[in-house]
This record gives structure tokens, C-alpha cells and sequence, in this order.
């Protein structure tokens, strides 16, 4: 999957989402103390609110993170935690939105206030409606990450219609745009509808008649005013300039994994002492932006290509096996050549 730009790469966000994926690890027993800290988070503030988090936080702990446990089900878990009420105005407002198309035109148009790592639309078609979701977040074509981004996905929108209109508004079908993963079993009894793999595209679809409910706590008053909230918030979102997305989209295009930080302060027409500070206010730094990058790639070329490791090894620019070893395991536990080992195996399970 080539790496569309993407436009919220600044520390502005709630860490909502965060915070729910990591209730669901301290269930399970797992520490995450570690894994916030390297992702820059503070294990203290994620659920006071006072967290802000960049959408490059987010997806490098959602890597970190799939590594420290054998459940299947983490991902659908989250999402199921992800209520309306935990995203701030944007989730209030739709709350007391006053009718179906209403909830509907004011979750497309303040969907960036939402940490949004997918691309949202929605289709009606053959007396039926669903939502489309496609991947915006990815700077690399892991096909874990994706399936991983997607359970949640999907999860928290059927939370979310069912927070809005009821628990009676649930999906008839789930259509997913890649093949069956060996978690594939779990999905219709996470999801609660019929499930289908290959499909076009990755859509929730409901009845047509789920446009003629209305939201259980719609409110005048209440959504005058949190439209303007949500507008005010949007404003200052659109406005921000983002250097961690100019750095990624150099790296990414040159496929240079070894340019020092002064070249590239150059190459944006600043110094390296003006590109760290930039970067710092966007909640990340130079060198975890190219670790970040170069473990993005290197789990790629990994999952879906025949490349060899000493290859990819020189692709990457580490200037032996062992260093790239080494920072391959910090992310994931396991060794480069384990790791794909992994991969084809369960690739062969799955065919």
C-alpha cells in the first residue's frame, strides 16, 4: 500500500483511543508502562484528558502494543470501548444531533477531530447503507497494521450507531477488502453480523430503515452549541503546519533511511535546530520518526516481498545485521527471520 499523505500528524488529539486499547492490555495482564513511554505518551495523563497525542503516536503505539499478547481480539475490544461520550464535543455532538441525517452530516464533516486514521464515507445502494472506511494512516503496506486498524474501525462505529439510535441498530453484514485472517473465526461473534472477506471494499451495512430513526438524547440547544465548539476546534486542526508529514514524505519517496537530521533541516529550508523544535511541538523527534519509518518498511518488504535480509539490511541503511536485528526486536519481540517465518505461515493457513 503506497503511503497517502496524511494531514494530522500534530500533538492535538485526545488519547482516547489509546487509552482504550490500553485498558483492554492492563485486562489481560499486560504492562504497557514501557511501550507508552517509548511512544512518547505519559501513562499518567491518558485518561485525564490533559494527553494530547499526534496521529504518528497513536499508530506507532497501535505497532508497539500488537506484540505484547496472543489474544485475537484486542483490536475489536477497543473499539467496542470507544463510546460517543469518550470523544470529547465531537462525540457530544452527535449525540444530540436531532435526526439520522444530521448525526450522519455532522460525523463526516468534523471527522478530523476524531484521531481519524481511516477515510470516511457513506453509501447507500440497493435499499441498503454502510459505511465506507479506507486506510489514510499507513506509511508503510503491513497487512497486520491494516487488519489491526480495521477491527477497531469498525468495532467503535457499530458503538457508535448503537450509542446514538440504540442497541437495537446493529449491522446486517460486515465486508472486509482483504482475505481471511487466521483470526477470521472471531470476527462475526466480535462484530455481531455475518462477515465476508475479499470484498471491494471494507463497509458496515445496515438495513434502509435505520435512516428513519432518530438519536435517543437529540437536543436543540445542546447541538447549536457544540457546532460551534466543533467548529472552533476544527479551525485550529486545519491550521497547523505539520514538518513530521514533510519529513515522512522525503524519507518515503527518496527511500533515503540514512539522511542525517542537518540534511534534511536543509532540504526544508531551516536548521537543525529549528527542524528539532518543530518536531518536538508534533509530539515526536528525528530519530523516532526514521525508526518509526524504517520498522514501517521493514515489516513490508518482510510480509510481502522475497527480499533478503541482508537486502532489506542495505535498503534500510543499518550498517550491519545486528543493529537492524536489535531495533526489529524492540518493536516486536522477535527477530526479522522469525518474524517472516511467522508471517508465511500463517499466510499458508490461510489459503
Amino acid at each position: 500500500m503506497k503511503r497517502i499523505p496524511h494531514p494530522h500528524d500534530n500533538q492535538h488529539f485526545p488519547a482516547y483511543k489509546i487509552a482504550a486499547l490500553n485498558e483492554v492490555l492492563e485486562e489481560e495482564g499486560v504492562n504497557t508502562f514501557g511501550v507508552l513511554r517509548e511512544s512518547g505518551i505519559s501513562a499518567l495523563k491518558i485518561y485525564d484528558g490533559s494527553q494530547k497525542i499526534s496521529i504518528n503516536q497513536l499508530i506507532a503505539f497501535f505497532i508497539r502494543t500488537q506484540s505484547l499478547t496472543c489474544k485475537n481480539d484486542i483490536a475489536f475490544r477497543a473499539g467496542a470501548k470507544l463510546h460517543l461520550s469518550a470523544y470529547g464535543p465531537y462525540g457530544h455532538t452527535l449525540l444530540a444531533s436531532l435526526s439520522f441525517s444530521e448525526f450522519l452530516a455532522l460525523a463526516l464533516r468534523y471527522h478530523q477531530l476524531a484521531t481519524p486514521l481511516v477515510k470516511l464515507d457513506w453509501i447507500e445502494k440497493n435499499g441498503c447503507v454502510a459505511w465506507q472506511f479506507s486506510i489514510t494512516a499507513l506509511s508503510h503496506p503491513s497487512s497486520s497494521l491494516q487488519r489491526f486498524l480495521m477491527e477497531q474501525q469498525v468495532s467503535q462505529h457499530i458503538t457508535h450507531f448503537k450509542d446514538a439510535f440504540g442497541q437495537q441498530c446493529s449491522p446486517f453484514l460486515a465486508t472486509f477488502a482483504y482475505s481471511c485472517p487466521d483470526n477470521g473465526a472471531i470476527y462475526e461473534s466480535c462484530l455481531g453480523c455475518e462477515c465476508q472477506f475479499n470484498a471491494s471494499h471494507t463497509r458496515l451495512w445496515y438495513h434502509d430503515s435505520i435512516k428513519k430513526l432518530s438519536p435517543v438524547l437529540a437536543s436543540k440547544i445542546a447541538v447549536k452549541s457544540l457546532t460551534t465548539i466543533c467548529d472552533q476546534l476544527l479551525a485550529v486542526t486545519q491550521s497547523v503546519k505539520r514538518y513530521s508529514e514533510q519529513v515522512r514524505n522525503i524519507l518515503l519517496t527518496e527511500k533515503k533511511f540514512n539522511l542525517d537530521m542537518e540534511t534534511m533541516a536543509e532540504r526544508l529550508g531551516m536548521t537543525s535546530r529549528t527542524l528539532r523544535r518543530r518536531l518536538s511541538k508534533e509530539g515526536t523527534n528525528y530519530s523516532n520518526l526514521m525508526d518509526d519509518i524504517r520498522h514501517q518498511v521493514a515489516v513490508g518488504y518482510l510480509e510481502q516481498s522475497s527480499m533478503s535480509l541482508d537486502m532489506i539490511i542495505e535498503r534500510l541503511g543499518y550498517q550491519a545485521y545486528s543493529g537492524f536485528s536489535r531495533a526489529f526486536q524492540r518493536r516486536t519481540g522477535t527477530s526479522p527471520a522469525a518474524f517472516r517465518a511467522r508471517h508465511n505461515k500463517v499466510s499458508l493457513s490461510a489459503t
